[in-house]
């Protein structure tokens, strides 16, 4: 694994986004209307594996915190 520094564009993070959701290659270049070229030149920079898992990561945080709102405001209506 290359220990240099890879950064990430907002639409190379944004392939990553839709790919971590499943979507093709063929798909995440129709939707953000973008060359399936430039989809898969996302795929060959460094540190893309580390870059998917924190994606991934986040986007798995941000669901318990939307969980645990729902939980609360659910509890709070069974109190009232």
């Amino acid at each position: 694994m290359s220990n240099e520094l890879t950064t990430f564009s907002a639409i190379d993070e944004k392939v990553l986004e839709l790919y971590a959701q499943n979507m093709s290659r063929k798909d995440i270049a129709l939707t953000l209307d973008i060359p399936l070229k430039s989809v898969n030149k996302v795929f060959r920079k460094p540190n893309v594996k580390s870059k998917l898992e924190e994606i991934i990561e986040h986007r798995e945080l941000m669901l318990k915190a939307k969980h645990l709102e729902i939980l609360e405001e659910i509890t709070d209506e069974m109190l009232e």
